[in-house]
């Protein structure tokens, strides 16, 4: 249904849409400590972080021993495309994997899996940015709310074009998986992506954890290589080779070997002080693997210098740094050394080498996991509370500078630091949204203090924004909170943003539009008092436009509000904005019926170059609107094409937002422009809606079935979907679903012959539809056609002139459920009356409707006027017509113009092939004239243009009366009908008046008789034929006058009598009646004057002279005459 359409769509984009300045511009504004923000982010200086995560760069581990007995089972890894490494913590797994890869010299994309990737947009964003440091020129998704729906098709689509961003190869490694938290889809997500590995790359992932259940598949067929702790423990020989720079003893080395049993972890502390295995053996026997690691680790710290212990307290509260960061936060400017000599002595220190902009540039450190828990435990007992929360501050001011804003906002929220993770987190707020990352954001908001968090519209407005596609009934109240809050300090742009999303909420949730016509009223209010923003007002000014739509179309300034919408439009530049917009607008031109309006938009919002390089969701919303705009403008073709490319578009990417809207398109498109089969099949498609919980899914889902059902012919169901459509339009005040709703529940009823009830809904149609105007122009067609069929002409073309003269000035062509056998009567009576005659033509050529069948004996006033494919006229002169032109005649077709002459001579219709061979060959015999026959009906064919034009079967010739207008047999209906109406009129009361009026039948029927049949042809299979018509004429003549004389209407019998004497001049019962007339009417010298021009064309044309009865009346008229002399 065209009046939903935009609804879900325009909440999603919306979450991407709010990246831009101007949203972050309203909501950094807060209070005086956070103008500085504000003024910042008006001048547009939010950035977007530029530097490279540590959770997508490889760690370099120092030192390492290369570990060629597992290089080589990796090796093995590579070639099936799937590995596993799974060992407990401090194993050595993230050390082995980089090394391997510098040894074998792999080109390779690193994630480093951590307790955030519970936000699978997060996970998504920063493989996309890990892909972009390999190929730059790669466009990858993000997931945003609109792929949400099906989160493994696009989970399918971004791995099938991360693999073909990346070198042929390359290695893909998702490091500590095991940190992912118990919930994230993670674990599905890479099950996929490993299922989907093209020939030549490989995925590793390594974890404390054995692969899940759904991984042992590959482990079986030996698809995937599992390493574990039995593999990665350090043998012997490799643990001499690790430790070998301490220069322990022998019995050292064994004991620790023995007492470590391979953990690389505590083999490596002998790196660092040799001496500690003596320690341990005296005094801690008992210990553990991770209890040794600790203890160790403890009796080491005790041997470092104060600003070594300093360094590694302060710098464990990041996640990763740089000499510079180091230096600002711990105050050493000596501290690069101090980092190196850590780093070379494999103090737990893993080093990036990074590739971003400043202030990143070079090398930069991490510590490993354990030693930072180590660290970050020690740092709790040793700093005071105070001092922790300071580090903590000033960590995250650092990071801010850096662009590390995500680490930044956690570190200032740990530290309590309201206001500063406020200043952060509202920089960010749009970039995370665009990103798709409302759930992080969703997650720092609710770590706020509540009360900061309500007494905060912006806060309110970005906590809105996170729950708008999950809550909308929820974000509905938060953003009027915030809506409040901006109020209150007359914050025009914060009010503007606030006010668009809760218009967002009613469009999405469809629960009531009553309370819509108070936000409109203000936003009236608001936009006339002053300009915002550009973007932000041209968002508000849709957002007006679509309410005013839903709610309120017979709004007065609806339409100058579609004006400014539009002139906002074509300043933007931004594509996906504008097809946003333009949605609203497309929407609003679509149900007025401004098909004009309609077209100059549509070229404006033409995407410029190839539509599929717009991003998915527009590129779905521009087929949405093209297949709209297509079956509404009766091109079935293109409205198909943008059909299947859409439903294309949407299994490729996983959006399936607007289905719905694609596949009504498809069902009333298909119905109403003669594909019922794929109408049949959208609709076995959209039958999910019906268990929807959305009111607005719902209705879609009954319009459809309303609609099916009615062309199945099944009207009790068609009534009954239809009255529950009705029902859940009522229910949420949406005026236009109503009038919908009516209307096909009318067509139902009239064809159910329920005509009264159909009637009722039309008129309650026409009063909720103000300005409407193309449903009123449904609605007025339907009543027409009501009024005609029980013979209320009045009232019926009181109804047409108000449909044909909008539909003449809108372009209307098509019409949800249209048949052309339920509109072509009604166009006869526009024909017949002459209402909007050149647009009714025009409509029944484009929908080449067929006109009534003549056995409706009315239809012959309009079968006149009807534009057939062809038509022929006989009767005064001989001339063809092709789509309402002259064919050109040449003696080159004289036979075969001889057997269409033939063909009407004989009736037009079932000529028996034997009367033409007989009328135009009668000296042929046998197979000689039907030769002849076939070959001049064959270029007759030609001639004309069609095979249809001419139909031969079973030995008999037609001129069909869908395709061919001709005279003669419009002249014959309308003598049927004359004669009916006088039977009719002598068998009912003397009140009986004619259906139509006398002066049309009198216009008609000169119109049609202009002078004998088929002038100038003597054959004598014509001559019988000419003598019946020109017998037909006079005697339709003389009934017509002999009405008009019985209503004393002497000057219409005077017309139609002198009117049928032009033609046939020699006609001496018209001249009869003619002098009586006169002689009525007192004019006595007439009277004479018409005898003597009788008896002069008699005597000049046949040589005779005038009746008997001719004379006794001349005798009265001429002695009237002289007695009156």
């Amino acid at each position: 249904m065209a009046s939903m359409c935009g609804a879900a769509t325009k909440i999603m984009r919306k979450r991407k849409q709010s990246a831009s300045t101007t949203c972050a511009k309203s909501h950094g504004r807060e209070r005086a400590s956070e103008r500085k923000h504000r003024d910042s982010e008006h001048r547009g200086h939010v950035k977007e972080n530029r530097v490279i995560p540590a959770r997508i760069t490889r760690p370099r581990p120092r030192n390492v021993c290369e570990r060629e007995r597992l290089f080589l089972k990796l090796d093995n890894a590579r070639q099936s495309g799937r590995g596993w490494v799974s060992a407990p913590a401090g194993a050595g797994k993230t050390t082995l994997i980089s090394s391997y890869i510098e040894n074998r010299r792999l080109p390779y994309l690193w994630y480093h899996v951590d307790e955030t990737d519970g936000d699978m947009a997060g996970f998504f964003y920063y493989l996309k940015l890990a892909t972009e440091q390999i190929n730059q020129r790669c466009d990858l998704p993000l997931l945003t709310m609109e792929y949400l729906q099906n989160l493994g098709i696009f989970t399918k689509r971004f791995f099938e074009k991360m693999f073909e961003a990346l070198p042929a190869g390359c290695i893909i490694v998702f490091e500590n998986f095991h940190d992912a938290p118990e919930e994230s889809p993670i674990k599905d997500l890479l099950y996929s992506a490993i299922a989907l590995i093209p020939e030549g790359f490989s995925i590793i992932i390594t974890s404390r954890h054995t692969p899940p259940a759904e991984f042992h598949r590959y482990i079986g067929s030996g698809e995937l290589l599992l390493l574990q702790w039995e593999d990665l423990r350090f043998t012997f020989d490799e643990s001499k080779e690790l430790v070998a720079p301490a220069g322990l003893p022998a019995a050292a080395v064994d004991w620790l070997y023995r007492r470590t049993d391979g953990w690389a972890a505590g083999l490596v502390l002998l790196l660092v002080d040799g001496n500690l295995s003596v320690i341990v053996e005296e005094q801690r026997p008992e210990l553990n693997q991770r209890a040794v690691f600790d203890y160790f680790l403890g009796e080491i710290m005790k041997k470092l210098d104060e600003a070594t212990l300093d360094f590694l307290f302060i710098m464990s509260v990041l996640p990763r740094f740089n000499t510079q960061i180091a230096a600002a936060l711990t105050g050493n400017d000596s501290v690069g050394l101090m980092i190196d000599r850590l780093h070379r002595h494999n103090f737990f220190l893993y080093g990036y080498r990074l590739q971003a902009s400043e202030p990143y540039v070079g090398e930069a450190y991490q510590f490993h996991p354990l030693f930072r828990d180590f660290l970050q435990t020690r740092a709790v007992s040793i700093f005071a509370p105070h001092r922790i929360e300071e580090i903590r501050n000033q960590a995250a001011q650092l990071l801010v500078a850096a662009n590390q804003h995500d680490e930044a906002v956690e570190l200032f929220l740990l530290a309590e630091n309201w206001e500063q993770a406020v200043n952060v987190l509202l920089s960010q707020a749009p970039f995370l949204v665009a990103q798709g990352r409302a759930t992080t954001l969703d997650g720092w908001l609710r770590r706020l203090p509540e009360k900061k968090r309500k007494t905060s519209p912006a806060l309110l407005y970005w906590s809105g924004i996170c729950l708008l596609a999950f809550d909308p009934l929820r974000s509905r109240r938060i953003f009027e909170q915030a809506f409040a809050l901006y109020r209150e300090r007359d914050d025009r742009e914060g009010m503007m943003l606030c006010w668009v999303a809760i218009v967002d909420t009613y469009i999405y949730v469809w629960d009531d539009f009553a309370p819509l016509r108070e936000w409109i009223t203000f936003m009236e209010n608001l936009l006339s008092t002053g300009r915002g923003s550009g973007t932000t007002a041209l968002r508000a000014g849709a957002g007006l436009l679509i309410a005013m739509t839903y709610c309120h179309p017979d709004h007065p300034d609806i339409a100058r509000q579609a004006e400014t919408v539009f002139a906002g439009i074509l300043e933007e530049r931004e594509p996906s904005l504008r097809l946003s917009i333009g949605n609203h607008l497309i929407l609003y031109y679509l149900w007025i019926g401004d098909f004009s309006r309609l077209s100059v938009v549509i070229d404006a919002l033409q995407p410029a170059g190839d539509v599929q390089s717009l991003d998915p969701l527009t590129r779905q919303n521009w087929y949405m609107l093209k297949a709209m705009y297509s079956w509404l403008t009766a091109d079935w073709p293109s409205c198909r094409q943008a059909i299947e490319a859409g439903l294309k578009n949407a299994d490729d990417s996983g959006i399936h937002l607007i289905d719905h809207y694609l596949l009504g398109d498809g069902i009333w498109g298909g119905l109403s422009l003669g594909d019922p089969a794929t109408a049949e099949d959208c609709f076995q498609k959209l039958a999910t809606l019906r268990e929807s919980p959305l009111k607005s899914l719902q209705t879609i889902y009954h319009y459809q079935a309303a609609s099916m059902h009615w062309f199945r012919g099944d009207f009790r169901r068609s009534i009954e979907h239809s009255r529950i459509a009705l029902r859940l339009s009522k229910q949420v005040h949406f005026p236009m679903g109503v009038v919908m709703a009516l209307i096909e529940l009318s067509i139902t009823l009239i064809d159910d012959g329920q005509h009264d009830e159909a009637e009722r809904c039309l008129t309650e149609a026409l009063h909720v539809g103000q300005g409407m105007i193309g449903l009123r122009f449904h609605a007025h067609l339907l009543k027409a056609g009501l009024s005609f069929s029980r013979g209320d002409d009045e009232a019926g073309v009181a109804s047409l002139e108000t449909a044909m003269s909008a539909g003449a000035r809108y372009g209307f062509v098509n019409l949800p459920r249209w048949k052309n056998e339920r509109f072509a009567p009604i166009l006869a009576k526009a024909m017949q009356y002459g209402v909007e005659t050149e647009y009714a033509r025009k409509l029944i050529q484009k929908r080449q409707i067929q006109p009534p069948t003549q056995e409706q004996r009315h239809a012959v006033l309009s079968l006149v006027e009807w534009p057939y494919q062809w038509q022929l006229r006989t009767l005064g002169d001989f001339t063809v017509f092709r789509n309402g032109t002259a064919i050109q005649i040449s003696t080159k077709v004289a036979k075969p113009l001889e057997m269409l002459k033939a063909i009407v001579a004989h009736g037009t219709q079932n000529v028996p092939a034997s009367a033409i061979i007989d009328s135009l060959w009668p000296d042929t015999e046998g197979d000689t004239g039907r030769r002849s026959f076939d070959t001049t009906l064959h270029r007759l064919r030609k001639w004309l243009g069609d095979d249809r034009s001419v139909f031969l079967e079973n030995g008999r010739l037609t001129l069909s009366a869908h395709l061919w207008g001709i005279d003669v047999r419009h002249f014959r209906g309308l003598l049927s009908l004359v004669e009916h109406s006088l039977t009719e009129k002598r068998s009912r009361s003397r009140d009986f008046s004619y259906p139509v009026d006398l002066d049309l039948l009198r216009k008609k029927t000169l119109q049609l008789y202009r002078g004998p049949f088929l002038p100038g042809v003597e054959a004598s299979w014509i001559i019988p034929e000419r003598e019946r018509l020109s017998m037909i004429f006079v005697r339709l003549i003389i009934l017509l006058g002999s009405e008009y004389e019985k209503l004393r209407q002497w000057d219409g019998a005077r017309a139609v009598y002198e009117g049928g004497i032009v033609i046939e001049i020699t006609a001496e019962e018209l001249y009869q009646r003619l002098i009586s007339v006169f002689l009525k009417m007192g004019q006595k010298a007439e009277a004479v004057k018409t005898y003597h021009r009788c008896r002069t064309i008699l005597q000049d044309v046949h040589g005779t002279t005038p009746s008997a009865t001719m004379e006794r009346i001349y005798a009265q008229a001429a002695g009237d005459h002289r007695s009156d002399s």
